[in-house]
């Protein structure tokens, strides 16, 4: 308003005066009025960019968190496989044993011994080794 007053401070008071200082007036608050409203509307824009900005380190951290889960899941298939691989693995190292004093021979050739028996009777060696463990522990 200190403009305003300046600005009139050369006016008379006449009624030719008077109506172009209302249109003065009026334009001053028409030029503050747009002056508001394009910053209201800068400031709009910013909150969007912003808005835009949280959306997108949003979903980023969505794909982190997605891929992290696949990850844990991965790995814990992974040492529930290496668990069951343990105990398959003794299994077979115990009937191996078995053959070997059994037929009097070599790691090798009592392996052959399990992976034949498994490929003629179509059963997964591991069931193979676990009747060669069952059948020699009865006797």
């Amino acid at each position: 308003m200190g403009k305003i007053v300046a600005a009139m401070a050369g006016y008379e008071s006449t009624s030719t005066h008077e109506g172009d200082l209302r249109a003065f007036l009026a334009d001053a608050r028409d030029r503050d009025a747009d002056a508001r409203d394009r910053d209201a509307d800068a400031r709009d824009r910013d909150a969007d960019a912003r808005d835009r900005v949280a959306d997108a380190r949003d979903l980023a951290a969505t794909a982190r968190d997605r891929v992290a889960d696949e990850r844990v899941r991965a790995a814990e298939a992974e040492l529930a496989g290496l668990g069951v691989a343990m105990g398959t693995r003794a299994i077979i190292e115990q009937a191996k044993g078995m053959i070997m004093i059994t037929l009097k021979v070599d790691e090798a050739a009592a392996f052959d011994v399990l992976v034949r028996r498994s490929q003629t009777s179509h059963l997964k060696l591991v069931d193979v080794a676990r009747e060669v463990v069952r059948v020699g522990s009865s006797k």
